[in-house]
């Protein structure tokens, strides 16, 4: 694990998440095996209830074309009504919307997918990544240390942009431009030393009343 002050990359592996193990493998205890099979098993009823709603709308689509087909060619013989048509279309284009949906939902249940390795009581180590670029500031956890569930693991600093803040004593503010850009250099003021600028930022009021100063 990287220690605090390294810097990390957006998508690094910075920890790994592991199972309670034994020495042979990592195992899932009786409780969350029970509840991993019942996972399992609502995700087969839903899956077979995707495809049953699919199946179903198929059936109902071609109904509704051969319904179709028939009051139209009752229509070119002069047996049937515009009024049978229209219905027949409106209860054809119903049953294609349903399809679409029954469709759409079974994609959806097929894209959640319970790993194999599990099947055997197994898990695999869940690596934690970096969102963005920073450094580590803090650590909330130790190597081999068991964390619950939702427990904060690290925290990561931005460190583009930087922001400076300088305690400024009270009597000098009025003497200060605050909107003005701030030049940034070395304690030794050489002159050779380079300077960068600060953009004034807008943050929350600070002060330290102890020593009558205040942060820009």
């Amino acid at each position: 694990m990287p220690t605090v002050g390294s810097p990390v990359k957006s998508g690094q592996p910075v920890l790994q998440l592991l199972p309670l193990f034994s020495p042979e493998r990592f195992v899932l205890t009786p409780a969350e095996r029970v509840r991993y099979a019942e996972a399992r098993n609502a995700m087969a009823t839903a899956r077979i209830e995707a495809q049953g709603q699919v199946e179903q709308a198929q059936v109902q689509v071609e109904a509704a074309q051969i319904a179709l087909d028939r009051t139209e060619r009752l229509l070119r013989e002069r047996a049937g009504t515009v009024r049978a048509v229209d219905e027949a279309k409106a209860q054809l284009a119903l049953s294609q919307k349903t399809l679409a949906a029954a469709i759409a939902r079974k994609k959806q249940v097929d894209q959640f997918k319970l790993d194999d390795d599990r099947d055997a009581g197994t898990l695999v180590p869940l690596p934690i990544i970096a969102p963005r670029n920073g450094i580590i500031r803090a650590e909330h956890a130790a190597v081999g240390e068991a964390v619950a569930s939702g427990a904060p693991l690290f925290e990561l600093m931005q460190s583009d942009p930087v922001w400076v803040k300088v305690p400024v004593y009270v009597g000098e503010l009025p003497d200060i431009d605050q909107q003005a850009p701030a030049q940034i250099g070395s304690l030794s003021r050489e002159e050779k030393s380079s300077t960068a600028t600060a953009t004034p930022v807008p943050a929350p009021p600070t002060a330290t009343p102890a020593a009558s100063t205040v942060d820009l």
